[in-house]
């Protein structure tokens, strides 16, 4: 079990989304779907941001 509070911190989104995708995702899974996975969580993210400028597109973000 993973507890999200000992790991709650500022820091990285990426590295968020490593620990994440990692965690709970099989390697298959993640080979077969990581940049559907990388552009839903930026467009999720872009959403939030509320018209506000994003710091990275999309594209620096699936390099």
């Amino acid at each position: 079990m993973l507890d999200w509070c000992n790991n709650a911190h500022m820091g990285c989104p990426a590295n968020d989304l490593v620990r994440l995708f990692t965690t709970s995702l099989s390697g298959k899974d993640r080979q077969q779907h990581w940049e559907e996975l990388v552009e839903q969580f930026y467009g999720y993210l872009k959403e939030e941001a509320a018209g506000l400028e994003m710091p990275y597109t999309i594209d620096q973000v699936t390099v």
